[in-house]
């Protein structure tokens, strides 16, 4: 069936996409589409604009932040997205709970013990390293390679199991999506390239990076033994 007109469908591209659609928030350029099938035409036109949105809404994201690499990466890994289905496939991602044994020894973590636990704040904050099966705690000697194991618990949740200790829930932070593996006594979280820290519960106490703790940052590094070397 033929749906009426509407008010909106009746503007003109240049007025919809260049003088009311930037003040219209991600929510209402979603909606859009939905008013009627002719403003569904609209939305290429709309795609300089959801890059904005992107733009804007992963900032305080570093594992999203759009530089010019993630813009690269994406174009490469999403070669038929529009910037509309990037920002609705970054929303549902950023709440991912489950990880890869790829991701998880290929993120960048922080580790501290929790204030019940004798954690000191930024006294035991220290970088942990997952590869080849095991975690490294760095300037932690008391603490050999430990085996560990992703568990599935369902289909979107998992745990984290590290010989000989409790399980580990993984979860988001809600601030900056880094992820976020617990138990009552320790805590790890993610982080990007820069090693920006943000998290302040649990024990971490202020913001931080990789230069202001005692190694040297991530990126200047290869593999497990450049980080042995430094403790």
């Amino acid at each position: 069936d033929d749906e009426p007109p509407t008010a909106w469908a009746s503007l003109s591209d240049d007025i919809l996409c260049g003088d009311l659609a930037p003040f219209f928030d991600a929510k209402d350029m979603l909606i859009l589409p939905c008013v009627s099938r002719g403003l569904r035409a609209f939305d290429p036109a709309l795609d300089p604009l959801w890059r904005k949105r992107c733009r804007a809404r992963w900032q305080q994201w570093p594992r999203y932040r759009l530089t010019n690499e993630r813009d690269r990466a994406l174009a490469e890994r999403f070669p038929n997205f529009t910037w509309k289905h990037k920002y609705l496939w970054a929303e549902k991602d950023s709440k991912r709970t489950t990880l890869t044994k790829n991701e998880l020894e290929g993120l960048g973590w922080y580790f501290n013990f929790t204030p019940s636990a004798s954690g000191r704040e930024d006294e035991t904050l220290t970088r942990a390293i997952f590869r080849d099966g095991s975690l490294h705690l760095i300037g932690m000697p008391q603490y050999p390679p430990m085996p560990y194991r992703l568990v599935n618990v369902n289909s979107s949740q998992q745990q984290l199991m590290i010989v000989p200790f409790p399980s580990h829930n993984i979860s988001r932070n809600d601030e900056d999506r880094e992820f976020l593996i617990t138990n009552e006594n320790v805590t790890f979280v993610s982080c990007g390239p820069d090693g920006e820290l943000s998290y302040r519960q649990r024990g971490f106490r202020r913001n931080i990076t990789y230069i202001q703790i005692r190694e040297a940052p991530f990126s200047a590094m290869n593999s497990i033994e450049d980080y042995i070397n430094l403790t």
